[in-house]
């Protein structure tokens, strides 16, 4: 593959723009190639090439209060609010909901994912969902490098950064604590026979008073990857035994459904990457969360997402986003 070409093939697709032309050049590329692209594009022009997109016309806003704009919670709130200032001014903001997807995407197809979640994190610190997604779905050792850059942006430590948006009492907190501080976790702690010392220690009448959901938390996010697919695969195969995800559903849907989100998410994480992707898919296609949506589609293992979300859901999720879509946003879905 001549990725130099490719970079003039995108500076000819610049002028007149075609935003699908390059969206054609730059979805089948691989993270390493669409790294090597934007430095050949760099090398070629003195430009960078997601500066040279952050105009309207491929979904990015580049006017006075863009960050109030990004921080409104969904496409129609931020469509309203371009109408609002195109009454108020003589200025016309070319931004329509699908072009705003559009550069959600593309956005996310070319920055490196450790990056990426960093900036998610801090841009979507204020929705409970998007940080619960993006903290329990992320690999490990990329979390820990997202938060890395999270802590040099804003100065903070991760953990008083993300629970500054929520209350003491909220599962939101209590859902970043647990999970930073077990990634952050000694060796010690994550080697020893976890699962037999939690479990012992549940029958005990002190231990026994902590929360349910710390119990769990304890339980899932402190043992070894494999001890809790071991676990997982042995509940949901026994005939005595409750199948922990069923048991996970039942203990907190009603009263904590972020909790059992989170733990859901965190539990198909390990089993396999792409059922975390394909849980998050599906809650965002049922609630419109473009940050979700986007953002699984920006994956590298998309086309496992799909087989995925189609075992577990019976749906065919790009048959679902194309019909709640439309425009460029629609015409990108039916590239991939």
């Amino acid at each position: 593959m001549n990725i130099y070409k490719l970079a003039f093939d995108l500076q000819e697709y610049l002028n007149p723009i075609n935003q699908l032309a390059i969206f054609k050049i730059i979805f089948p590329l691989n993270t390493d190639q669409r790294q090597q692209l934007q430095k050949a594009f760099q090398q070629q022009t003195g430009q960078i090439l997601l500066d040279v997109f952050k105009i309207a016309k491929f979904g990015f806003l580049s006017i006075n209060g863009s960050d109030e704009l990004h921080s409104l919670d969904s496409v129609y709130e931020r469509a309203c609010a371009v109408a609002a200032l195109e009454a108020t001014s003589s200025e016309t903001f070319v931004l329509t909901p699908p072009y705003q997807q559009f550069g959600e995407l593309l956005r996310l197809l070319l920055i490196p994912i450790e990056q990426s979640v960093c900036q998610a994190l801090i841009v979507h610190n204020k929705e409970p969902i998007t940080v619960v997604e993006l903290l329990f779905a992320t690999p490990r050792e990329i979390l820990k490098k997202a938060l890395v850059l999270l802590e040099k942006q804003t100065q903070q430590d991760s953990i008083s950064f993300l629970i500054s948006s929520f209350s003491d009492i909220s599962d939101a907190k209590f859902l970043i604590i647990s999970r930073i501080s077990a990634l952050y976790a000694d060796t010690e702690t994550q080697s020893m026979n976890s699962l037999t010392t939690i479990l012992s220690a549940s029958m005990n009448s002190y231990i026994s008073k902590i929360p349910l959901q710390q119990l769990f938390s304890r339980l899932i996010l402190l043992i070894p990857s494999k001890q809790l697919v071991d676990l997982v695969n042995l509940t949901h195969n026994s005939e005595d035994l409750v199948d922990l995800e069923i048991l996970i559903e039942k203990k907190f849907s009603k009263e904590s459904p972020l909790v059992e989100y989170a733990f859901l998410i965190y539990i198909d994480s390990k089993l396999d990457i792409q059922r975390a992707l394909a849980r998050i898919l599906r809650r965002g296609v049922k609630e419109n969360r473009d940050f979700s949506i986007c953002w699984v589609l920006s994956q590298q293992i998309l086309n496992d997402v799909k087989i995925a979300y189609t075992d577990m859901f019976n749906k065919d999720c790009m048959k679902e986003l194309k019909q709640q879509s439309s425009g460029i946003f629609k015409k990108a879905l039916a590239i991939m």
